[in-house]
């Protein structure tokens, strides 16, 4: 019979190691393999063991994804947004610079980010593992409590590309967004229910951002 105190290890190594979209984890991840204990610990070994890193106070990533030179494999501040939201079980509305950074359409990781909440504000500094628009490899993450309408498209498939657009519609973005839109289709595994979201929520896609997001209504026409 296997410890949990050496099996535990091992499945929430390959938990981390084959979700390599979520580099940023707590132990709230990890409770349906073992105890809160359990996997405390586990973590502490994986940690001495330089398995995985420390990136912030309770939140932990690999040590080492092997993709330094991939961009999509670079800890971003919605990485620490995400992991905080499913500890906290929070409903979280990310602003657009920080979406659009996210997905690629602004080049520099923003020094500062606002995140409406369902949960209290608060303030919380992380690092990441590129430079922000200071120059210094860091965020400071503006939780804000809110409620109502201006939450309606939190923790929904197609927020950070309805936030994002609500971005390139103030004119910011100077390249050709069908082609990235394009890109976005082919290249994202969850396009469908990001497909779907924006159709069956038309009316709630801010006025801006509509003709932008045209192509997937046609796609799905």
């Amino acid at each position: 019979m296997v410890s949990i105190y050496t099996d535990t290890p091992n499945q929430i190594l390959t938990r981390i190691s084959g979700n390599p979209e979520i580099m940023a984890w707590s132990a709230h991840d990890f409770l349906d393999i073992s105890s809160r204990f359990a996997v405390e610990k586990a973590l502490q070994r994986l940690l001495s063991q330089k398995s995985i890193r420390r990136l912030h106070r309770g939140l932990f990533g690999l040590a080492s994804n092997g993709q330094e030179g991939n961009l999509k494999h670079l800890l971003h501040p919605v990485h620490y947004i995400n992991a905080i939201a499913r500890r906290e079980h929070a409903r979280v509305l990310i602003d657009a610079n920080t979406a659009a950074s996210f997905l690629g359409l602004v080049a520099d990781v923003p020094a500062e980010a606002l995140i409406l909440t369902s949960k209290h504000s608060r303030l919380v500094s992380v690092t990441t593992d590129q430079p922000n628009t200071s120059g210094r490899y860091g965020c400071q993450l503006h939780f804000k409590r809110a409620t109502g309408s201006k939450m309606y498209w939190a923790g929904r498939p197609a927020m950070l590309l309805v936030q994002a657009t609500t971005w390139i519609a103030k004119g910011e973005y100077k390249s050709d967004f069908s082609k990235w839109l394009n890109d976005f289709i082919l290249d994202n595994g969850s396009i469908f229910s990001i497909e779907r979201d924006i159709n069956c929520n038309w009316s709630m896609v801010p006025e801006e951002a509509r003709p932008f997001l045209q192509e997937l209504i046609k796609n799905n026409s």
